[in-house]
């Protein structure tokens, strides 16, 4: 799974079109636009993630099947955190990490999270292939 920033770069192509709720006009977004502004005045902010998905599903539709390719990052899947479940004595607690990745150093919205520890995230030696004697 590719991160949004991927597959906004690699649809860049593809125009989407949105419904302004005000008008009801159709607002073009070209390119990596994220921002527009309607006929009638209204400002139209799109989301990378909504946009990413509008992308895709004109590229489906107009030149049949996208798929993004494998992740870059196994740990992460290219989101850039991980949610990790760790007991403490006898409660489970969720914590949240920046990945190690690219792509979790790239997220600046989440520069307050403590990266992850890399012996959090690598297999246990009981789980590995081959166990030395």
């Amino acid at each position: 799974m590719k991160s949004l920033e991927e597959i906004i770069e690699a649809l860049s192509h593809v125009d989407v079109e949105v419904k302004c709720q005000t008008c009801g006009a159709g607002v073009r977004f070209k390119g990596k636009q994220f921002t527009a502004h309607c006929t009638c005045g209204r400002f139209i902010v799109l989301t990378k993630n909504f946009l990413a998905q509008l992308k895709e599903k004109n590229h489906k539709r107009q030149e049949g099947d996208w798929k993004p390719g494998p992740p870059n990052c196994g740990i992460c899947n290219d989101k850039g955190f991980v949610i990790l479940t760790e007991q403490r004595n006898t409660v489970s607690y969720d914590y949240g990490y920046r990945c190690l990745c690219a792509a979790g150093q790239a997220r600046s919205d989440l520069s307050g999270w403590p990266v992850v520890p890399a012996e959090k995230v690598s297999r246990p030696l009981y789980e590995q292939d081959e166990i030395p004697f």
